[in-house]
């Protein structure tokens, strides 16, 4: 359940780890909407070119330089980039369900 995974994450503060669910939350609604086919194997690049609708492939491209930069960037999130990136999410998740 994701839903709980984020809200743990960041009632102990852990925005890094927040996006990380975030992102893999993503992965697996892009996946059940049937706009990729997820692979643990395949990259972001992968999965971006997979997607046929510009509108969906951009916010894709967003979200996936965010948690590139959160996930990977090993520093300390503050609360401000934390909403940022939650918000982005959230609309992108919102967007697609199907």
């Amino acid at each position: 359940d994701f839903k709980s995974m984020i809200a743990e994450a960041e009632d102990a503060g852990n925005y890094r780890l927040a996006v990380r669910y975030y992102y893999l939350w993503l992965l697996k609604s892009l996946t059940a909407s049937e706009l990729i086919e997820y692979d643990v194997e395949k990259t972001n690049s992968d999965y971006y070119n997979e997607i046929r609708n510009d509108q969906i492939r951009e916010e894709f491209s967003y979200t996936s330089y965010l948690y590139n930069y959160i996930w990977y960037g090993e520093f300390n999130v503050n609360d401000k980039q934390f909403r940022q990136a939650k918000n982005a999410f959230i609309n992108f998740l919102n967007s697609i369900k199907a």
